[in-house]
């Protein structure tokens, strides 16, 4: 818990007002995830404001009792859940969604999946995504995070792809990790599409870079996404949202 107190102070003193993070929910660690971050939020709560989404890390159809678990984060205060690679990791991308989906239908709450397989798999998930969304009607409650597969479409499916995106207002997040692939944010901002950006962690086991600063993160993603125009650096981007997938 200290750790994550000192994370939200130095990003508070960084400007930063509001937070979602990624908390891990699985069978064996349960819901102390949850509950530390609770704990370190409440402490700074006139200062900053968290919220959790729920995270299946180890995944969801693969680790029977995860889903149980993730409906109890909610009822102790999680106001999301997320999934992760529903085909490449669960290896059963329709069992996933429909898990997290039916959850946040019948719940109410946000639903911010982890999504980085690539090539026309990735492609078909997001368009599964896109149908549930709609279909469900949860516009406007669903993000996408990473989403590499988008920034290398084969021509004939972005049109649908990237209108399904904006008929179903789904929000996508990019943290411009590394050598990933970066969501194309031009094309993105023709559609309207929200888009946020984020960090993949903060000096954990991911990796021993990241700090929190949401402005710098800004830079990285503007830098990658070959934003050096004063033109596109003004455009009305509607909103910057922290995810870091561990406090």
């Amino acid at each position: 818990m200290d750790r994550i107190t000192a994370l939200l102070e130095q990003m508070s003193v960084g400007g930063t007002t509001s937070i979602r993070t990624h908390t891990d929910v699985d069978p064996e660690v349960g819901l102390a995830g949850i509950e530390a971050v609770q704990k370190a939020a409440l402490s700074l709560r006139e200062r900053i404001d968290v919220q959790q989404v729920a995270f299946p890390q180890q995944g969801v159809v693969t680790r029977p009792g995860t889903a149980s678990l993730l409906k109890d984060a909610l009822d102790m205060g999680a106001t999301a859940i997320g999934g992760v690679d529903p085909a490449g990791f669960d290896g059963d991308p329709n069992g996933q969604l429909d898990a997290i989906f039916n959850i946040g239908s019948n719940s109410g709450c946000d639903i911010d999946i982890h999504l980085h397989d690539p090539g026309e798999l990735g492609v078909w998930q997001v368009l599964q995504i896109i149908q549930r969304t709609k279909g469900m009607g949860m516009e406007d409650r669903v993000t996408i995070s990473h989403a590499f597969c988008l920034a290398d479409m084969p021509a004939p499916v972005q049109s649908k792809v990237f209108d399904g995106l904006a008929e179903a207002r789904i929000s996508l997040t990019t943290a411009a990790v590394f050598s990933r692939p970066v969501l194309p944010l031009k094309i993105l901002a023709e559609y309207g599409i929200n888009v946020g950006c984020g960090n993949d962690g903060i000096r954990d086991l991911w990796s021993p870079y990241g700090n929190g600063d949401m402005l710098e993160r800004a830079m990285f993603v503007a830098y990658r996404g070959d934003l050096g125009v004063i033109r596109t650096l003004r455009w009305p981007w509607t909103r910057l949202h922290i995810t870091a997938r561990r406090s």
